[in-house]
């Protein structure tokens, strides 16, 4: 199912403030290549969180400019593995994320945490929502749609599954996240928490709007 058009995608790192980075670019085994995904790099003290990178089209050499301290790798789904040996071996990276990430990535460790690095894990999915900071990032469970979130529906999306997912995701709302990243479309920078609760009571989204 298509994603949502990406108004935000660029050539390169595109500076969000506060110590968030965002490059968009077309994924290599997606078609048709007009379709983005978006990654990004977070500040966690003096330290550094890539979220599902996408390296390519010299995204590598730009990130060596602000990359700094120790570096982690987040994926928050295992099939977002993306370039993330890539980025471990460049940057002596930890990566973190689901167990089942390590089928993935043969030879190397993957861990389940790191400072400054919280992963939560959601019964019954895979998806690991990573917090950092003031910013929580999904990877495919919401999209950023009309300035918003909205739950990504790849398949029929039924009441239970409304209720489930609430009920999995109420104790991310006792943190004190501002801003929503998000693999498709744009995030959302300001009233995260806000958007995320609207995100749950609304329509999910499913490509025609």
């Amino acid at each position: 199912m298509t994603p949502p058009s990406d108004p935000r995608a660029s050539d390169g790192l595109e500076d969000l403030g506060g110590g968030i980075w965002r490059w968009a670019l077309p994924h290599p085994e997606w078609r048709p290549r007009s379709e983005v995904v978006a990654c990004y790099a977070v500040r966690a003290g003096a330290d550094t969180v890539l979220i599902d990178p996408l390296l390519g089209d010299g995204i590598a050499e730009q990130l060596d400019a602000i990359v700094s301290g120790s570096v982690t790798v987040a994926v928050t789904i295992p099939y977002h593995v993306r370039s993330a040996a890539e980025a471990s071996e460049r940057w002596n990276a930890r990566i973190v994320g689901h167990p089942d990430l390590a089928r993935r990535l043969p030879g190397l460790t993957v861990h389940e945490r790191a400072p400054g690095v919280e992963l939560f894990a959601i019964p019954s999915h895979k998806e690991r929502p990573v917090e950092v900071g003031d910013a929580l990032a999904f990877g495919d469970r919401f999209v950023g749609v009309g300035g918003g979130l909205r739950i990504w529906a790849q398949r029929p999306f039924t009441p239970r599954h409304y209720e489930r997912l609430r009920r999995y995701l109420a104790p991310l709302f006792d943190h004190p996240f501002e801003r929503v990243l998000v693999g498709h479309g744009a995030p959302v920078l300001h009233d995260g928490k806000a958007a995320l609760a609207e995100a749950l009571e609304s329509e999910p989204w499913t490509g025609g709007d």
